[in-house]
């Protein structure tokens, strides 16, 4: 029996290992002048960091901003992070990938006191969540360092 728990708990320490190697580094729901996209617009966004030394593929993974919408946008075949690398999403409602970036079918709204920024994996379970919080203009919330 003893064995058995410690097998359970050495496969649920690795799975969770393994599924943080991507975190939510940053994001901001203030950006009103300084973070242009591909549309010259300056939308809210968040950025992705892959913690590990090799490339991740995120593909079919989801970005939220509702808890009881986990798999609102799909991250599109083909998206990689590659090793301590950082990606950013554009939460501009446009929904796609142009000249090289990445939009999300939804915006971030920090002053209505509902949304979230949460990442699931391809089977919508969640793997980070964070409230947005009230930030000032042109600033975000991010780790103390990387990862």
């Amino acid at each position: 029996m003893i064995k058995r728990n410690i097998y359970i708990f050495c496969l649920l320490a690795l799975s969770q290992m393994l599924n943080a190697q991507v975190v939510v580094n940053e994001f901001s729901t203030s950006n009103l002048e300084n973070f242009l996209d591909n549309y010259g617009r300056t939308e809210d966004w968040i950025e992705l960091y892959n913690t590990d030394n090799g490339a991740v593929d995120i593909s079919g993974w989801h970005l939220s901003d509702k808890e009881a919408k986990p798999g609102k946008w799909e991250i599109p075949s083909g998206t990689v992070i590659p090793g301590n690398g950082h990606l950013i999403f554009f939460c501009s409602g446009r929904d796609g990938f142009k000249n090289g970036q990445y939009h999300t079918n939804f915006k971030l709204a920090q002053t209505k006191g509902t949304d979230i920024v949460m990442l699931t994996n391809q089977d919508e379970e969640i793997l980070e969540m964070h409230d947005l919080g009230l930030t000032l203009v042109e600033h975000s919330r991010c780790r103390v360092s990387d990862g």
